[in-house]
């Protein structure tokens, strides 16, 4: 009797712990999080729960759709991220910025598993175009697209030196008219002298070296813009400039306004340009923007004033 008891008491038992462990399996079971477009080509799966990663990486599992589209978009790779508990997907085909999309997921949950999510613009690369020294304290890099300036202006993100010395920075300011960063450094760079500038944070090929050489051109920078009359004005430069290039009218223009600049003047007593706008004038009282290119040391500069009555 006491044997047919523990036999008894040995299936109950058997029965209870194959219960929990079903019960275990079946509340950790797959499901989807959310769903999200990462740039133009790839879409982020948020699981919770345990997958398989044979099941997450087989793209045929997979099938993204336009949104009222019957024609799905080719899924070339899906990447599994152990840590994110997450999987990336890969697809052949551009997403359109604000367009709705679909995707159905097959064998990784329960069930079939549809998600909408919506397309994003294509990210552009950033790569870096140039770097030079435009003053003795200054070097300027210029990048290929517009950047994040939380990034360009992070002065970790840079590191100057060549074999005798680290060169420190003070200030990292960015163009968004030029994608240019201008840092200002802690000492004097020596002229024809060779060092490495290092770009981390940034550029779309990860961290980057570039070489550039000393200089000791003098910085030339907006001093002054003053209304002279209804249709003229003067900008008064601090530093030496060149007359061809103040004159250059393709280097001015006023911002957001149709108002035509017709002449601009040199005058090397004062180092100022006088500028003829046409019959429209500009009317007192209100605050204009003159960009100004391919003149000042640190790029396209962006100058408000404003038209006294």
């Amino acid at each position: 009797m006491k044997k047919f008891t523990s036999i008894i008491l040995l299936i109950v038992s058997l029965t209870t712990i194959f219960s929990f462990t079903a019960f275990a399996q079946e509340t950790n079971q797959p499901t989807v999080k959310s769903v999200r477009a990462l740039n133009s080509k790839e879409v982020k799966v948020f699981f919770e729960g345990n997958v398989n990663i044979t099941d997450v990486e087989n793209t045929a599992n997979y099938q993204v759709y336009k949104y009222n589209s019957s024609t799905p978009i080719e899924v070339i790779d899906a990447a599994y991220n152990s840590e994110e508990n997450t999987v990336t997907i890969k697809i052949s085909t551009d997403l359109s910025a604000g367009t709705a999309y679909k995707l159905d997921m097959i064998n990784i949950c329960s069930e079939l598993v549809s998600y909408f999510f919506a397309g994003i613009s294509p990210i552009q690369e950033v790569h870096v175009e140039s770097v030079a020294a435009i003053t003795n304290s200054k070097v300027k890099i210029v990048f290929s697209e517009a950047v994040n300036s939380s990034k360009a202006l992070d002065e970790a993100n840079y590191y100057i030196y060549n074999n005798d010395t680290i060169i420190d920075i003070l200030e990292a300011e960015y163009n968004s008219y030029d994608h240019a960063v201008i840092l200002t450094t802690a000492s004097d760079l020596l002229v024809h002298t060779i060092y490495k500038l290092d770009i981390k944070n940034i550029c779309s090929d990860g961290n980057v070296t570039k070489v550039f050489v000393g200089n000791d051109q003098p910085e030339v920078s907006i001093n002054t813009i003053q209304r002279i009359s209804n249709t003229e004005f003067e900008i008064i430069f601090a530093g030496e400039v060149e007359k061809s290039i103040v004159e250059d009218l393709a280097n001015y223009s006023i911002y957001e306004e149709s108002t035509q600049i017709l002449s601009s003047k040199y005058n090397s007593e004062d180092n100022s340009v006088q500028l003829k706008i046409d019959k429209t004038g500009l009317r007192p009282g209100f605050a204009y923007r003159l960009l100004i290119s391919n003149i000042c040391t640190v790029g396209t500069v962006d100058h408000i004033f404003v038209v006294k009555n």
